[in-house]
């Protein structure tokens, strides 16, 4: 959905106070559930997926929601890309578990911040660059102009950008034996097939990407998860624990815990997480054109 939106209307939106972002994020989002448009129709398969046990009207009304919080989310990238730091940091209310990411880096190893497309991470992208010498992985948009303001959004504050390929990677692997930070997005589909083995996501065998285990036994760094979740008036930053299996030198073990960890956190606020994004594309069937065939 963000690559659909031009750069002008981001602009636009960050002359405005947080409001009236969620504002227009909310209108926009009922826009889309009402329309049927793609992104409605992948939350509502993924939610229909993985919450079996909810009633038909609950699984609309979680789906609903969900919808309007992803549309609120790029109603206020403007936030993190545009505005002053002053401005930015009237909107962060709150940080909970700081500590947990301090005594990480502390140790001098690295350390890799898992954070999952949950809330707003770009909120949390900036906490991080601002505080601590961070470099981000990222997928480049398709979209130049939405390239060009994310680059320099993001790496307002000196942190530097990897884009999510082998170099991408080597960089990554070269600043955590650093001892710095890395913002990884733990819940992208990998794109090649040695890149990632399958395991349980709420019920559900989920491709998943095995990098951040193998970065974790590269260099013996730390890990921390983080999200900014959405709250009255501006946003509350999380760190958390990961599950202890994540060290774990057996590659389906740590994978699991990986994905045991993110549903953690996507627990805390099930409505924020970008069920939009077609986790399930791949299936251990072989099924390629799974969204397509299923029903809800």
């Amino acid at each position: 959905m963000k690559q659909l939106i031009p750069v002008y209307f981001i602009r636009f939106l960050a002359r405005f106070p947080l409001f009236v972002m969620r504002c227009v994020g909310h209108l926009l989002g009922w826009v889309v559930w009402f329309l049927g448009l793609k992104d409605a129709d992948t939350t509502r398969k993924n939610i229909a997926l993985c919450f079996p046990a909810l009633s038909a009207k609950e699984k609309k009304q979680l789906a609903k929601r969900s919808v309007c919080e992803s549309t609120k989310t790029i109603c206020e990238l403007g936030i993190a890309w545009c505005w002053s730091d002053a401005d930015i940091q009237r909107v962060i209310h709150r940080i909970e578990n700081l500590e947990l990411l301090h005594n990480a880096y502390a140790q001098g190893k690295g350390v890799i911040v898992c954070a999952p497309h949950l809330g707003n991470w770009e909120i949390l992208g900036y906490y991080l660059g601002r505080n601590f010498p961070t470099t981000i992985m990222y997928l480049a948009p398709e979209n130049p102009q939405l390239h060009d303001l994310m680059c320099r959004g993001r790496g307002r504050n000196d942190s530097e950008l990897a884009q999510a390929n082998r170099r991408g990677v080597l960089t990554v692997l070269k600043n955590l034996k650093r001892g710095l930070v890395a913002g990884i997005l733990p819940d992208q589909v990998p794109e090649n097939e040695e890149s990632g083995v399958y395991s349980p996501f709420f019920g559900q065998p989920t491709f998943t990407m095995t990098l951040i285990p193998s970065l974790i036994q590269k260099t013996g760094c730390a890990v921390v998860f983080a999200y900014a979740k959405r709250v009255k008036g501006g946003f509350d930053i999380v760190f958390r624990a990961p599950d202890e299996q994540l060290t774990s030198t057996d590659i389906q073990t740590a994978v699991n815990a990986l994905n045991e960890s993110i549903e953690r956190c996507v627990e805390d606020v099930v409505v924020q997480y970008q069920w939009e994004y077609k986790r399930f594309k791949k299936r251990p069937d072989g099924k390629t054109k799974f969204y397509d065939q299923l029903s809800y």
